[in-house]
């Protein structure tokens, strides 16, 4: 008889979790719900107040507050901005994360982007100098190797922008009135570091959440984009362990013959099979023996 012991690799990589938490440090968090916001917002819509984005207790993840921007009706294209300002490069973390919980309930044809823009010279007491937002613009899709989200339709995230398709069922995409609750809120989990290109310890970069208006003409959803409970969280490793699927014909525990076993197992580093990990190693032992 011979005993195959593969539960190993679960472990293996739920240790990888604890550690790399330990190694992690979370930078910013906003909740919206303390006296101050580590945010600034503004608009370009000549009809709108200089800061658009606001408080709202309808939904919430941390009681009470969320902030939201709707959408409006205008007869000129304009965007919405929401930015969390003067983050800090920590020395040694050369993973960086971005997570929020939001509500995207706008339509396909209107625009809710993530930006990035680093300083490039300055320092908090001269007053920091940066690149253009649009120099590193947060291009993803659903199966792009940075995004960690839940996001897994066709068309889910389309360069970088969300809308009610990102989870259609849950986001109602065929009602274009539905009304937000807080059953659908949705985790996202971004690795930023590409984007903090070329920025030195000791400088700063920051984060934005644009929304937009594109087309005036088009299907409206006025209920725009609710974000709660944004993190910045900075690592000398990665979050996100690979993951790891025995594959068919599995070899259960206990078998009656001495084989030989082919052992296969799917593992991806990045949730599609599209992004592989650089080496594994199978650890096992046979009747109780040496692993």
């Amino acid at each position: 008889m011979k005993r195959l012991l593969l539960s190993i690799l679960m472990i293996i990589s739920t240790f990888a979790v604890s550690a790399q938490c330990a190694d992690s440090i979370t930078v910013i968090f906003e909740n919206f719900d303390g006296p101050t916001l580590r945010t600034n917002s503004s608009s370009n819509h000549y009809s709108l107040p200089a800061t658009d984005w606001s408080l709202n207790n309808t939904v919430s993840v941390s009681s009470p507050n969320c902030i939201n921007s709707p959408i409006y009706v205008l007869n000129t294209v304009g965007n919405c901005l929401l930015a969390i300002d003067t983050i800090p490069r920590i020395p040694g973390k050369t993973k960086i994360y971005l997570s929020f919980k939001h509500i995207c309930k706008i339509h396909s044809l209107d625009e809710a982007r993530i930006q990035v823009r680093n300083s490039i010279g300055g320092n908090a007491t001269t007053g920091y100098q940066y690149h253009n937002w649009n120099l590193h613009p947060v291009s993803i899709t659903q199966t792009s190797p940075n995004y960690y989200g839940d996001a897994n339709t066709t068309d889910a995230i389309i360069g970088g922008e969300f809308s009610q398709n990102t989870y259609p069922t849950l986001w109602q995409s065929s009602n274009n009135n539905a009304v937000p609750t807080n059953s659908w809120w949705k985790t996202e989990l971004i690795d930023i570091s590409q984007y903090v290109i070329g920025i030195g310890d000791g400088q700063i970069f920051e984060v934005r959440f644009l929304l937009n208006r594109v087309f005036v003409n088009s299907i409206l959803c006025t209920q725009g984009w609710f974000i709660d409970d944004v993190k910045i969280i900075q690592s000398d490793r990665e979050l996100i362990p690979p993951k790891i699927a025995l594959a068919t014909p599995t070899v259960v525990n206990n078998v009656n013959n001495f084989g030989p076993y082919t052992i296969k197992a799917t593992i991806t580093d990045r949730p599609t099979t599209a992004t592989f990990p650089d080496s594994v190693k199978l650890i096992y032992n046979e009747n109780g023996g040496p692993w």
